[in-house]
């Protein structure tokens, strides 16, 4: 090491005594005088700044400090020597040492005034933390993401002390409740939950606190316009310093999802009861073919207990002359050929006998407009076939009766209906009243009857079952 002027007063004994002590510390080592003058260097300090110790002796101080913070540092030094005491250099800073090859290494900088001799002189202790550095950064990093994310999240955080009271909130809180959470802060979480919800939250805390697994749970929060909003939250314990310190939770606004899941309910509940408890017959089939559900009124018309249909093909229960039909018709709709089909079917019943139907095939289609589910409605339509049926033969007899009626037999009943005497109608058929009377006679004769009120009345009922007719007129 060369000698100083600065240690030309050491005695000869202490200078190698020195020297060693420096080189054996894990830290680079520097001895600066009053001037600012590097006095002595250790080996560490070779390594750190690629400078030969000889070549570092004499210098100043500053030629170690990037050349933008040289001035500042000049001026920190003087602070220093006019007061000094062992510190920390450039606290709360980014110290660099600025090295031979014009790299700038970071490195902590402990900083302690010496006398020697009578001399005085400043060590600077230098340590490299560089990988410190990388882990501080790549911490600052993480918590700057961790920042970034918690404050974009569209769920609120929000951070509780032991005692229930807010310590953090995040910018969804102020988009949920409409609160400036700066407002909020340091107040009890009891003062925005609905009364109803506070109940148990301080035992939920301390359930946190001590590790106790906690459900999610819901509560009403709220907000600036004095409405409340659901929130759906999920809280885990908060740690400080190495201990619980409080407990931190997310929650999601939940207040649409409910509404549409209670309309949904509803909506279902309202498809339920007109499913079970409707008019007309209601049938499910998957792709299959096989009935997976049905209402009572179809078990009605065909008189099958519901858990004796389902699973079975529906073609089981059509009638055997429309089962072609049935599969024809059904096989348009699934492949979207038309958009249903209306179409009257026949039905086997439990009983033996023919169930008679209005039918109408539809398909329930997922969003992608794939087939789900086939629709069948029922009408039943036996009863109001039987009666035309009914009708229909009263009419056939009324006019097999009709028909053996003369037209000038039907006209002369028909003025007598009109309460014509048999003179009045011979003058307005310009006929004799004998030729009437004959026409009466026979008429009674055919109609079986014999008297005037029995043949009138007779004549209406022939005349209205004949009329009655869904398939036919009533004859001329």
């Amino acid at each position: 090491m060369e000698e100083s002027e600065s240690l030309s007063h050491l005695s000869i004994e202490l200078r190698p005594h020195l020297a060693g002590l420096m080189d054996a510390l894990p830290d680079g080592v520097l001895l600066v005088d009053v001037d600012g003058r590097i006095v002595l260097a250790n080996a560490r300090m070779e390594e750190l700044s690629g400078f030969d110790r000889h070549d570092l002796i004499g210098k100043l101080v500053e030629n170690l400090i990037p050349e933008r913070l040289r001035v500042q540092h000049e001026h920190n030094r003087h602070q220093f020597q006019a007061r000094p005491q062992l510190r920390p250099m450039g606290a709360a800073l980014d110290t660099r040492l600025h090295r031979k090859d014009g790299s700038d290494l970071p490195v902590d900088i402990q900083l302690s005034p010496i006398e020697i001799d009578g001399a005085k002189f400043s060590v600077a202790a230098i340590r490299d933390v560089t990988e410190r550095k990388k882990v501080e950064d790549a911490l600052s990093e993480s918590e700057e993401r961790f920042r970034t994310l918690v404050e974009s999240a569209p769920v609120m955080v929000s951070a509780l002390s032991s005692d229930g009271k807010l310590t953090f909130l995040n910018k969804a809180f102020e988009t949920i409740t409409g609160f400036r959470r700066e407002d909020w802060l340091g107040r009890h979480f009891s003062d925005i939950v609905d009364a109803r919800d506070v109940t148990g939250g301080s035992d939920r805390i301390h359930q946190v606190i001590e590790g106790e697994p906690v459900e999610a749970r819901e509560a009403r929060v709220r907000t600036a316009s004095g409405e409340y909003r659901l929130v759906e939250s999920v809280a885990v314990p908060l740690v400080g310093r190495g201990k619980v310190v409080g407990t931190l939770g997310i929650s999601q606004d939940v207040t649409e999802v409910r509404l549409a899941e209670q309309a949904l309910r509803q909506s279902e509940e309202r498809f339920r009861k007109i499913f079970e408890d409707g008019p007309v017959g209601i049938l499910l089939v998957d792709g299959n073919d096989r009935i997976f559900d049905v209402n009572k009124a179809m078990c009605r018309v065909i008189g099958y207990p519901k858990d004796e249909l389902l699973g079975e093909s529906i073609f089981t229960f059509v009638h055997p002359e429309d089962r072609d039909d049935a599969r024809t018709r059904r096989q348009e709709v699934v492949e979207g050929r038309v958009p249903s089909h209306h179409v009257e079917r026949h039905w086997n019943t439990k009983a033996g006998g023919v169930a008679i139907t209005n039918l109408t095939v539809s398909m329930i289609r997922d969003v992608d407009g794939s087939p789900v589910c086939g629709l069948l409605i029922v009408h039943d339509i036996t009863e109001r076939r039987a009666l035309e049926e009914q009708l229909a033969s009263h009419a056939a007899l009324a006019n097999e009766t009709l028909s053996t009626l003369t037209p000038r037999e039907r006209e002369t009943l028909t003025l007598l209906r009109d309460g014509l005497t048999a003179p009045e109608i011979a003058e307005q058929l310009v006929v004799s009243v004998r030729t009437v009377e004959s026409h009466i006679a026979s008429s009674y004769r055919k109609l079986g009857v014999r008297s005037r009120e029995e043949a009138m009345a007779r004549f209406d009922r022939l005349l209205a079952a004949a009329s009655a007719s869904p398939f036919r007129t009533t004859p001329d």
